[in-house]
């Protein structure tokens, strides 16, 4: 529910490594489900827009008012030390405190922190994989569970997991 260690998974995973390593440099990443449409978000909110938010400004995060979200970046060498480095420092501000003997953060009650990858076809594991190294060196106990395409629709349809994958395909 913390914002803080949604945007550390955001830059644990390293788009630019991935890219390059396994898929040759084809893809150009996004920075909106609306991408490259009249929905995309560019520049700060105009003047309707800000009308239409004011109402709600106390219930909305200061970051709507500003500039729009851009993914991190890394220099695509798989090193990934700097994001690595800034997302353990947002969980730990978050309140997770580093285990002293096995590096997994842990709340208050003592619990860790556990992110499971859902997937249904051993195609995205080449991408969760290295992506749930990265997880674990900033302290998450995080793991890939491949199950079959049934049970993977019926988990997503009940909202039973905690990570996954989705490809969207959009007609031009």
């Amino acid at each position: 529910k913390d914002v803080r260690v949604r945007q550390a998974l955001d830059l644990a995973f390293d788009f630019e490594w991935s890219n390059k390593k396994l898929f040759y440099g084809l893809y150009q990443r996004t920075a909106s489900f609306f991408e490259n449409s009249d929905m995309m978000a560019t520049g700060k909110p105009s003047a309707a827009e800000l009308a239409l938010l004011e109402p709600y400004k106390a219930k909305l995060s200061p970051t709507v008012f500003d500039e729009p979200y851009t993914p991190p970046v890394t220099d695509a060498s798989g090193n990934n030390r700097d994001n690595l480095k800034k997302a353990r420092d947002l969980i730990i501000a978050a309140g997770w405190t580093p285990g002293s003997n096995d590096r997994l953060v842990r709340n208050t009650a003592g619990e860790t922190l556990d992110i499971e990858i859902l997937l249904f076809e051993p195609a995205f594991e080449r991408i969760a994989g290295p992506y749930t190294e990265n997880l674990k060196k900033i302290g998450i106990n995080a793991s890939i569970r491949r199950v079959d395409p049934a049970q993977y629709e019926r988990r997503m349809k009940s909202f039973d997991f905690d990570m996954s994958t989705q490809r969207y395909a959009l007609r031009l």
